[in-house]
Parts: structure tokens; sequence; C-alpha cells
């Protein structure tokens, strides 16, 4: 069994078979965790499986942001008008 560790959201973990993940998500109600690997799969754990597959603090793949589908294609954004007018609304 592995090391019994607290979630933390925000911070980074491996599993015992090398995959990393984020804690994107704690319900203490539930008893369950919500991960989301660096490929962007999201699973919920309950705090019995936490405790069997987490090995310890992992750090963020290297290109963390792929899973998440962040790359709007736009290199930029200097250009974009964020400007808000009372008449917009």
């Amino acid at each position: 069994m592995a090391q019994q560790m607290r979630p933390v959201i925000g911070s980074w973990y491996k599993t015992l078979d090398a995959d990393v993940f984020e804690i994107v998500a704690i319900d203490d109600d539930d008893g369950t965790i919500e991960i989301q690997y660096a490929s962007g799969d999201v699973e919920e754990l309950d705090l019995e499986d936490w405790n069997e597959r987490v090995a310890g603090p992992g750090e963020p793949a290297e290109d963390w942001s792929a899973g998440f589908d962040l790359d709007s294609g736009v290199e930029d954004y200097s250009d974009i008008d964020i400007s808000v007018r009372s008449e917009d609304w």
C-alpha cells in the first residue's frame, strides 16, 4: 500500500504507475477527490482508492496544458478589443 497523504487542490501527484495528475476538486461530504491527468482525462477517486493508488507528490507535466485544449490559435492578444462600453449592456 502507498503512503497516505492528504490531497490538496491545485497540487500535482503521481500514481504507482507513474501517471501524473492534478487535484481539481475535493468533496468532503462525499469523500471523493476529482483528479485530472496531464492528458486531460478526469477521474473521481474515493479516499480508499486515493490511499491505494497515489505514490507521492509529482511535478506538472512539461506540457500540462495540452490536455486542456488551451491553444486558441491566437499568438498575440494585444489587438483584441476588450473595452466595455455602457451601450453594450
